[in-house]
């Protein structure tokens, strides 16, 4: 848990709103946008049955994905480059400690036209 709240915390620069310590699990909730996303270890009281360990891929949406790239191109992690996504997007990827992919973008169109859904 200290490891993933130093990366959301000091190298992302997601600020940490709440956090337990409990002999359960603990956790930390993180402000990331305007949402909340809680990080947890495995305990008696948040899924201590369920196996999970760097099976999620996270998509945020940021105002500039270049300077966003920019930044944490500075910091001390594995960043991937930067990348023109030919439905309407730019992004890049970086792995939390525990393996978790984390997809930072920014639309490069216009948001009706990004945001519209196509029926299958």
């Amino acid at each position: 848990m200290k490891e993933m709240v130093r990366f959301w915390n000091k190298i992302l620069e997601f600020p940490v709103v709440r956090y337990w310590r409990y002999d359960e699990g603990d956790g930390t909730m993180i402000s990331v946008g305007g949402n909340v996303i809680e990080l947890f270890t495995k305990g008696r009281r948040n899924y201590y049955n369920k196996s999970f360990s760097g099976s999620v891929s996270l998509s945020l949406k940021v105002n500039d994905v270049h300077k966003m790239h920019d930044k944490l191109s500075r910091k001390n992690i594995k960043i991937g480059e930067l990348v023109k996504n030919s439905w309407g997007d730019t992004s890049f990827s970086v792995l939390d400690p525990e393996g978790n992919r984390i997809v930072f973008f920014s639309p490069y169109i216009n948001k009706e036209k990004f945001y519209k859904v196509k029926k299958s």
